[in-house]
């Protein structure tokens, strides 16, 4: 996906973010953040030259689904690193500046509540909700400043 994409998706989610409580709706609260999250890490990483902004989408680490022939038809392919799924999947392999290892950091406070407080039993308590909050201010604000060097604005 393009920059231009995920900042559009990262405007429309943290409007939506900014009508949830991040502990009383914990738990949709940690999705849209972590998708947000990953659209603002996607971007930075696009306009630092890091992965590909090319017209596909992931669908597994690796694998992408690009514009097919037809028109408004898609093909598998594999190709050069694009969008991230997830802070850690597929893997960087390549050497990012040490601002953009904060914000994957902190991506990771994030991702790392999903499963405990989402899918299990983990309590949500205020200390998970302001440590993931913190660490969603941290991955955007750092993403911006990267943005921002390579003449995009949110």
């Amino acid at each position: 996906m393009n920059i231009p994409a995920h900042l559009e998706k990262l405007r429309r989610q943290e409007a939506l973010l900014a009508r949830l409580d991040p502990f009383e709706d914990f738990e949709l609260w940690n999705w849209v953040a972590m998708s947000a999250g990953t659209n603002a890490l996607n971007a930075a990483l696009h306009a630092a030259g890091i992965t590909s902004d090319r017209d596909c989408y992931p669908v597994r680490p690796n694998k992408y689904m690009e514009p097919g022939d037809p028109p408004g038809t898609w093909k598998q392919a594999v190709g050069p690193l694009g969008d991230l799924l997830h802070v850690d999947v597929p893997k960087l392999d390549v050497p990012v500046p040490p601002t953009m290892d904060i914000a994957l950091e902190a991506m990771r406070v994030i991702e790392a509540y999903r499963d405990p407080c989402v899918r299990w039993t983990h309590p949500i308590t205020t200390d998970v909700a302001t440590a993931c909050e913190t660490a969603f201010r941290e991955c955007v604000h750092i993403t911006d400043t990267v943005l921002r060097a390579a003449g995009y604005q949110r």
